[in-house]
């Protein structure tokens, strides 16, 4: 079977895993780094969006009905959101996050599940959306963060849609 003949909702699903499970090796990263790459995961309508943004400004959002965005990291503005993003989660106080489970779960309705990948070591913290919405809430500032590279890679697809018709 080659990638073609793959589902979409497969396709994204292994994305979310490699996101989640890639060495720190693989992409450059060295075992003793900090923070360097923030996964944000939101239950829209039945779906996951989930938002992945590494210090090295790669970006993308997966949808789990099988869209999504990959290689926003191309645009300048999404990789400095990107980066802000992984910034803002190396500043926070991420010391509630728990080891991550092997079923690598995803968030329940009405909450938000960050997941921080942090030299070899992936803790995950899920919250509910009305209590990170809250500025004093340990992890608001990285869900803000997350919605500003979410923005900023809308504007992104908008304006390439823009400049390709």
């Amino acid at each position: 079977m080659d990638s073609q003949d793959v589902d979409p909702r497969e396709m994204i699903r292994r994305l979310r895993e490699l996101a989640l499970t890639v060495s720190p090796a693989e992409v450059g990263v060295p075992d003793d780094a900090g923070i360097w790459a923030v996964v944000m995961e939101i239950e829209v309508s039945g779906e996951t969006a989930t938002l992945v943004g590494m210090a090295d400004g790669t970006a993308s959002l997966y949808i789990s009905s099988g869209g999504g965005i990959i290689g926003g990291g191309d645009h300048e503005v999404v990789r400095a959101a990107a980066q802000g993003l992984v910034e803002v989660a190396q500043r926070a106080d991420t010391a509630a996050a728990e080891p991550v489970p092997d079923d690598l779960p995803y968030p329940a309705a009405g909450s938000v599940r960050f997941y921080f990948r942090s030299g070899a070591l992936t803790t995950t913290a899920e919250v509910t959306e009305e209590e990170v919405a809250d500025p004093s809430h340990s992890l608001h500032d990285v869900f803000a963060s997350g919605h500003r590279l979410l923005e900023k890679l809308r504007l992104a697809v908008e304006s390439q849609q823009a400049d390709d018709s």
